[in-house]
């Protein structure tokens, strides 16, 4: 046995140098993974906030805390600012919605003008219901 000096031991397996580089790949992608996250939960707490603020609006209007005409202005209010836009009209559908739905959107829009506009056009109460419930599926809708 004294003979094996001269077998040479294996030599040891590479070593791997593309370790540092998978690692800052796998950082970067988490990052973008949390970035992707962190805009759509920003995106659909906009969302659930408006949502939130038109069912307090609706229940202001069924204690009788909120007149009609008042309701009115503050769904044209919440829905410019849930669809990025300086006047509430039935021309720019918002870019948000779904297309085809135009006319709906321009019905919607002519009954909440005359609401707003004619003071003396009378809103039974249940019609303002519909349109709040109009206003949150607009909203519900919206991207």
């Amino acid at each position: 046995m004294a003979d094996l000096i001269d077998i040479v031991e294996p030599a040891p397996p590479p070593v791997a140098e593309h370790a540092p580089a998978f690692a800052a790949a796998g950082v970067v992608l988490a990052l973008a993974l949390a970035v992707v996250a962190v805009a759509w939960w920003v995106r659909g707490r906009k969302k659930r906030q408006v949502q939130k603020r038109l069912r307090r609006l609706k229940q202001a209007l069924q204690d009788g805390s909120l007149a009609e005409h008042e309701l009115a202005y503050r769904l044209a209010a919440e829905l410019r600012g849930r669809f990025g836009l300086n006047r509430l009209g039935a021309a720019p559908v918002p870019a948000c919605l779904e297309s085809g739905r135009e006319e709906a959107w321009a019905d919607f829009v002519e009954r909440l003008d005359a609401l707003r506009y004619r003071p003396a056009h009378a809103l039974e109460r249940a019609e303002a219901l519909r349109l709040v419930a109009d206003a949150e599926r607009w909203v519900e809708g919206s991207r």
